[in-house]
C-alpha cells in the first residue's frame, strides 16, 4: 500500500526564565504556499467516556475550506483520535482537497499508522481505511505539538462535551474558533511551561486573549 510518510512538524519555540520556572511559547506554522493542511484532534471525557472527533482544513493563507465535528458517544480516546483523521480524509476526498498535509498531535496515532497493526479489530479497520485514503489524497501525515493545534483542539472538546456532529464552512466560523484562527494567521504563540513538557494556560486565560484579539 505504499509508504506512509510521517515526519516531525517543525515548531518554533521561545524560552525565558520567570519566577524560577521556564516559560515557553509555541505557535502554529503556516504551510508552504499552495499547500492544503488539515489539523485533527480527538477529545475524551474519560477513557472510555463521551468522545468527539474534529478537524479543520485550510490553505496556506489560512483560509478555511471546512471544519468538522463528530459526536462518537462512549468510546476510547484512541478511537476518537483515529476517527478525527479518518473522517477528515473522507471529507477532503469528497471536496477534492488534495494533495494534503495531515497534522496530528497524538503520538499514539503516529505509532499506529507507522506499524499499521493493532490487537483490536475496530482500530485495525480504521488504520487500514486511513492508509487507503492517504494514498488517494497523496497525504503526508506529520506530528504537530498540541500547543500549536489549538483550532482542532477547541473543535474536538466542543464536539465531546456537547456531542455535536456538523460540518462548518468559512462563513460559519465565529467566536473563540475565529479568534484562534486569527492568531494562527498572525503567528501569535500559545504559552506553555514546564521542564518536562508543555501545556496550555488555563482555558479562561487563553480565551480572554482571543476575545481581546477580536475587539
Amino acid at each position: 500500500m505504499g509508504d506512509l510518510f510521517i515526519r516531525q512538524k517543525q515548531i518554533k519555540g521561545v524560552g525565558c526564565n520567570f519566577s524560577n520556572h521556564k516559560k515557553f511559547t509555541r505557535n502554529y506554522i503556516k504551510p508552504e504556499w499552495g499547500a492544503i493542511v488539515f489539523n485533527t484532534d480527538g477529545s475524551s471525557l474519560g477513557n472510555p467516556g463521551l468522545v468527539g472527533a474534529a478537524g479543520i482544513i485550510r490553505d496556506s493563507s489560512g483560509h478555511v475550506h471546512l471544519a468538522y465535528q463528530f459526536a462518537l458517544g462512549t468510546r476510547t480516546s484512541v478511537l476518537a483520535e483515529l476517527t478525527a483523521v479518518w473522517r477528515g480524509m473522507e471529507l477532503a476526498l469528497t471536496h477534492g482537497l488534495a494533495p494534503l498535509v495531515v497534522e496530528v498531535d497524538a503520538t499514539t496515532v503516529i505509532s499506529l499508522l507507522q506499524s499499521r497493526a493493532s490487537g483490536k479489530w475496530e482500530v485495525q479497520h480504521m488504520i487500514m481505511q486511513i492508509v487507503c485514503l492517504q494514498r488517494l489524497l497523496v497525504a503526508d501525515v506529520q506530528h504537530i505539538f498540541r500547543e500549536a493545534n489549538g483550532a482542532a483542539d477547541h473543535l474536538a472538546k466542543e464536539a465531546a462535551s456537547l456531542q455535536l456532529t456538523r460540518v462548518l464552512h468559512h462563513d460559519d466560523i465565529m467566536g473563540v474558533l475565529r479568534g484562534i484562527l486569527c492568531l494562527d494567521r498572525q503567528g501569535v504563540p500559545t504559552f506553555a511551561e514546564g521542564d518536562d513538557g508543555f501545556k496550555f494556560w488555563p482555558s479562561s486565560f487563553f480565551e480572554e486573549i482571543l476575545w481581546l484579539a477580536l475587539t
